[in-house]
Order: C-alpha cells, then sequence, then structure tokens
C-alpha cells in the first residue's frame, strides 16, 4: 500500500507516461490499482521513434527521485518508511546517440554519481535493473553501468515473454520477507512461463531450522 512509481518514456527528451504535461518538480504517484492501469495503458499505446539520450533520462529519474523523496520529508509522511528501497527499471536496446560526445565511461560515471547523491540523502538503497532488448549492446554500456552501481543486468531476446523478464526483480524484494515484520508472510510472484510452458506463480515463504 506504500509503493510508489513513476514510468519514464525517454528519446531525445524524456517524459512522464502517463503525465506528458507536468511541470517540474517532478514526483511519483502512489501506486493505485487506478494509477498502474492507467500507466500500462498509456505504456501499450507508446510508440518508438527518435533517438536516445540516456544521460537526460537517469537525470530526469533521479531528479524525479530526489524530489519525492524530499517531498516526503517535509510532508512529514508517516506512511513512508525510513528506509526507502527505490528500484530503478531501465529497458533499452542498449545504444544511446546522444548526448554529443558522449562515451561508455562518461554515461556509466553519471548514474554512478546519481546512485551515490541519492543514497547520500538518507537511509536509502537504490537498485538498479538494466535490461537491454533484443541483447543488441554490442559494447555492453548497460552490464557496465550494472557492475558500477552493483545491480542487475539481463539481456532480453526477442520472443522472450514479458512475464518473464523482471524475475529478477521480483526475487529481490521478496527478500524482507526475513525480518520479523513479516513473519508468517507469503510473498507471490508475478506469473511466468515454465519450463513446461505453462504458466504458474511462485509462493515463497521462510522457514528456519531453531
Amino acid at each position: 500500500p506504500n509503493d510508489s512509481i513513476a514510468v519514464i518514456r525517454f528519446a531525445e527528451i524524456p517524459r512522464l507516461v502517463n503525465r506528458p504535461s507536468q511541470l517540474p518538480p517532478y514526483l511519483w504517484e502512489k501506486a493505485s490499482k487506478a494509477t498502474v492501469a492507467n500507466i500500462i495503458d498509456r505504456v501499450n499505446a507508446l510508440e518508438v521513434n527518435g533517438r536516445s539520450n540516456w544521460n537526460d533520462a537517469f537525470g530526469f529519474a533521479f531528479n524525479l527521485i530526489n524530489n519525492s523523496l524530499e517531498s516526503n520529508a517535509a510532508l512529514g509522511d508517516e506512511s513512508y518508511c525510513d528506509l526507502e528501497n527505490i528500484a530503478v527499471l531501465f529497458f533499452s536496446d542498449g545504444e544511446y546517440n546522444l548526448p554529443a560526445g558522449a562515451t561508455d565511461e562518461s554515461v556509466v560515471s553519471f548514474v554512478s554519481a546519481k546512485v551515490t547523491e541519492t543514497e547520500n540523502m538518507g537511509d536509502n538503497h537504490v537498485h538498479m535493473f538494466l535490461y537491454t532488448l533484443g541483447h543488441n549492446d554490442p559494447s555492453g554500456v548497460e552490464k557496465k553501468i550494472s557492475c558500477a552501481v552493483d545491480g542487475y543486468w539481463k539481456p532480453v531476446l526477442q520472443g522472450t515473454s514479458p512475464v518473464n523478464v523482471t524475475n529478477g526483480y521480483q526475487t529481490l524484494f521478496s527478500t524482507p520477507m526475513g525480518t520479523d515484520a513479516f513473519y508468517n508472510y507469503t510473498t507471490w510472484s508475478n506469473p511466468y512461463n515454465f519450463t513446461s510452458g505453462r504458466q504458474g506463480y511462485t509462493v515463497s515463504s521462510l522457514v528456519y531450522d531453531r
């Protein structure tokens, strides 16, 4: 119930998919069923065009995250945890062509600095998930970013079912169940395809031998 969400479409200029005309400061939204449904509809209607400016995309995303953290703190919103686990999921074909003069090293350095800046704002942990669509990543730059920020990188081959793409994200965010706050709880994955070809779920619960 305390989850928040923002989805950014980026090409030459990044925009929030469900609020493209919003003026700064950009903020995330409570991840209500209505908000998520609206975002899904907008994402499904996206058309791919233009060039890719990764620095602007990451800059937009981290400015939104930092603005949202500052807004929560200023409002004294007690529905938010002291520790914010922040997930950034980045989907690209693995190639950027803006800004002029950008190199793999400069992109990796830029993203690393943004992650450090956000984590230094408080007791925050940024989890980076990078997905190379079509595995068209000749220089391995998304993998380099992942290594630099202790993140997660996955090549997504053509024809891969979307429900199988983000299983790393699902796995990582089930780990807080090891705390007392989640005693006797279970966590359910999103549906995904088993090796048998059938679709199903994974239900996880921790068991200790004491």
